[in-house]
């Protein structure tokens, strides 16, 4: 009997590829000639400010300091907040490795504490139990496609006398209730990288309501360079972006809400194709959250109720019929960048955790839909739902047993001979 499925053999779902990533227009190309003829290429000029205006109004903050990177942008908030040696920083164990990094950057602890397995973003009741007479911040990070709980987190923040930093290079133009994004908390960092839902190949940007922060960020991104409008008297580095990269930025930015639009009418149309498959499910939706992030979005992985299937072998499978779908992340402390025996600056040791439910989450219990697919047509999404479907129609394929009966039987034959 031949294979119905592409990882054994058969012909995949589709073979044409999905909407590429990153998008840009004429306008784009317009700006950066405007940036290759002024002559100004490095920082501070006309585009980067529009463009940190215009960032920090959309995510309904004071205003905004570009930096190169989200993982500077997490560590120049550190050091705002005058995070001390051997002062600790929770966040959650489901996350990039540069949250751990930038804690560690600042010569702080990293906490590291279990998340929702509903959202997969940090857990309220974990940050509160964690909570010592040497933690000094917090770090929420709102996860693929959904927000940390920043009513529970904000609350316990108030009461411990805690800073909170939101890791949002995940979340551009998320909002909860009213609130943009990394206006929640006392700073927000965000990533421009590459595969961020608004990119300039590398990037980050820092946004707060507080003016004093602020400062200490600009000044610290700058050399230490401050005047009467922006900066303080503060040891900086250079961590500034370029105005090509802000060019790029204000196109990302124009376009945001048309495609986060996009996204959302195509995760009703998805959500309705798969609402029938067994074993997966997408993250549902969060009532505080009015605009939901839209990194990756989420879904849960049931493996009993999809045949027994595990989870590494349906990701194959469902690639191998042409739909990008991705792992978790694994935990913070199980990623072998966070082990590194070269941490000749670092003071402390680096602590080891165990968070169950992260553990679960990234082993069986969750996959993710690269965003870029939602801003397909519908029979890109059609696609997906049939792919999904597929797999799950022949659990013994994609659980690589029926090649296993294969060569058993081929090695009996031989023995038999």
């Amino acid at each position: 009997m031949p294979a119905s499925l592409a990882i054994q053999g058969g012909t995949p779902v589709r073979s044409d590829p999905f909407p590429s990533w990153p998008v840009y227009d004429e306008r784009d190309r317009e700006r950066l000639i405007q940036v290759l003829e002024s002559r100004r290429w490095a920082f501070e000029g006309p585009f980067e400010r529009e463009f940190e205006r215009a960032f920090a109004a959309r995510h309904t903050s004071r205003d905004a300091v570009t930096v190169t990177n989200g993982t500077v942008a997490l560590l120049l908030c550190l050091r705002a907040l005058g995070i001390k040696p051997g002062d600790e920083v929770i966040l959650p164990a489901l996350t990039w490795v540069s949250t751990a990094t930038a804690v560690l950057e600042a010569n702080a602890v990293p906490v590291m504490v279990d998340v929702d397995p509903r959202t997969f973003c940090i857990d309220p009741s974990a940050v509160a139990a964690a909570v010592t007479g040497r933690t000094v911040a917090i770090v929420p990070v709102h996860l693929y496609s959904c927000m940390a709980d920043m009513d529970a987190i904000g609350e316990l923040a108030r009461k411990r006398g805690l800073a909170v930093i939101e890791d949002c290079a995940h979340a551009h133009g998320a909002r909860w209730g009213h609130r943009g994004a990394g206006s929640l908390g006392h700073l927000g960092s965000f990533s421009f990288q590459m595969s961020k839902v608004m990119t300039a190949g590398e990037g980050g940007a820092v946004v707060s309501n507080d003016r004093q922060l602020l400062d200490r960020i600009y000044s610290l991104k700058n050399c230490g360079r401050h005047d009467a409008s922006r900066g303080t008297a503060i040891l900086g580095g250079n961590h500034r972006l370029t105005e090509w990269q802000a060019a790029i930025l204000l196109g990302q930015l124009d376009r945001l809400d048309s495609t986060l639009l996009q996204r959302e009418a195509a995760l009703s149309r998805l959500r309705e194709l798969v609402r029938l498959l067994r074993g997966i499910a997408v993250v549902e939706d969060q009532p505080r959250v009015s605009q939901r992030p839209f990194y990756r979005l989420g879904f849960h992985y049931d493996k009993d109720a999809a045949g027994g299937i595990p989870l590494p072998r349906f990701i194959e499978a469902v690639r191998a019929e042409g739909v990008p779908i991705e792992p978790t992340y694994p935990p913070v402390y199980d990623n072998p960048l966070y082990h590194t025996t070269h941490l000749t600056w670092y003071p402390n040791e680096v602590r080891r955790f165990h968070c169950a439910v992260a553990e679960r989450v990234s082993a069986d219990g969750a996959f993710m839909l690269p965003h870029e697919i939602l801003l397909g047509s519908d029979a890109d999404l059609d696609d997906v739902a049939a792919a999904f479907g597929k797999v799950l129609e022949h659990p013994d394929e994609a659980a690589g047993l029926r090649s296993r009966l294969k060569d058993r039987a081929k090695g009996l034959l031989r023995t038999l001979r």
